[in-house]
């Protein structure tokens, strides 16, 4: 395994890894996975509390106790206009209790905004609780996720509040190069999160390889097999970038990850010019589209919103629209688009401002009955 200092902090940190999103629903099995993973090098465990049904930060609590001084737990929290200090401190007091640790390596305001930044500083908020907790050696390195612009995100760094950033970046979402060139410039370590878009980048995919390198720089051990490999190494080779955050799911996806990191070799500049080309070939997805982190769920009208979301992105991407009516074609009727009332719920919990019953319609339009005969 490979490591990269993450900024300021000093710490060495696997350039692959580990989130806890996509977690097995056995609590053993689990374990032996994240376990594995920091058996194989990986030393940076990203959790929160509302992956995997709540369950995340037990499971990768309970994987790592044979690991725990050898690795970074990164937790964090919502914080918003509702937030202060005493809020804060019980979030993290209970991502302690279910990791079953002392102290938290990272810790990370959550999808945080600068439209919160006013709020989270004021006397007795967030910040000042975060500040109280780094003196008790509660948590040692603070940071934040966002969604935010990148604008917005240099905003938030130029503060000189954090110490690093978990930002949205892969091949169909590199509007964040800016603000990661700006943090690299301030000593801000950033991480990379949905590096392979949610897995829309994990299957092999002819016009993503189209444009591998074919430079005689590049050997040919590292030449990407898959989109995913093709886009991790985008990603790792972004400057400034210290690691991708990538959900594993099981022990061969993990052995797959791993592999991939250790014969990275970054992509030369034409290399990346050739990406920026297809990105704007790839652009009718928008900087707006479902990665399946699933927070819009669950729908209280039962529609599969990240599934059928998936199938729209393949769609639209590689145009795989029959394979995509066939499947949406064998599910219930009562799960598809078509059951959507537009009741709204969806929307304000979407961290990517995916304008849902919009996409939705489409989705139906596209692979329901009125596109597709029923999915034919």
């Amino acid at each position: 395994m490979r490591y990269r200092t993450l900024g300021g902090t000093g710490k060495e940190i696997s350039l692959l890894s580990f989130g806890g999103g996509r977690l097995p629903d056995d609590e053993d099995e689990a374990a032996v996975l994240v376990s594995a993973a920091a058996a194989r090098g990986i030393n940076y465990f990203e959790t929160a509390p509302g992956y995997c049904g709540g369950t995340c930060e037990r499971k990768i609590g309970l994987g790592l106790k044979a690991h725990r001084e050898s690795v970074f737990i990164s937790a964090k929290s919502m914080v918003d206009g509702e937030s202060d200090g005493d809020s804060l401190r019980r979030k993290v007091e209970a991502s302690l209790q279910a990791l079953q640790v002392d102290y938290l390596d990272f810790y990370h305001f959550w999808a945080f905004g600068w439209r919160w930044w006013d709020h989270a500083r004021k006397p007795g908020g967030a910040l000042e609780a975060v500040r109280k907790l780094q003196h008790e050696g509660v948590i040692r390195h603070f940071g934040f996720t966002s969604h935010d612009s990148a604008d917005n995100v240099m905003k938030l760094m130029a503060t000189g509040e954090f110490e690093c950033a978990t930002l949205q970046y892969s091949i169909l979402s590199a509007e964040q190069e800016r603000a990661i060139a700006y943090a690299n410039a301030q000593g801000i370590g950033t991480i990379a999160m949905c590096p392979l878009a949610g897995g829309l980048l994990v299957d092999p995919a002819k016009r993503l390889r189209a444009v591998l390198p074919d430079s005689a720089e590049v050997q040919e051990s590292a030449r990407s097999a898959t989109s995913a490999e093709f886009a991790l190494r985008f990603v790792w080779s972004c400057e400034g970038m210290t690691a991708a955050v990538s959900g594993i799911a099981t022990v061969a996806e993990l052995d797959e990850n791993v592999a991939i990191a250790d014969r990275f070799e970054p992509l030369v500049p034409d290399d990346r010019e050739r990406v920026h080309a297809i990105l704007r070939e790839f652009s009718v997805i928008g900087h707006r589209f479902c990665t399946g982190c699933h927070y819009c769920m669950p729908c209280p009208n039962g529609v599969w919103i990240p599934s059928i979301f998936r199938l729209l992105n393949y769609a639209r991407m590689f145009k795989m629209i029959d394979p995509g009516r066939w499947q949406y074609g064998q599910w219930p009727e009562e799960v598809r688009a078509e059951a959507c009332t537009e009741c709204g719920q969806c929307e304000p919990k979407c961290p990517h401002g995916v304008p849902i019953m919009a996409q939705l319609k489409e989705a139906a339009e596209l692979f329901g009955d009125r596109g597709t005969g029923k999915g034919e």
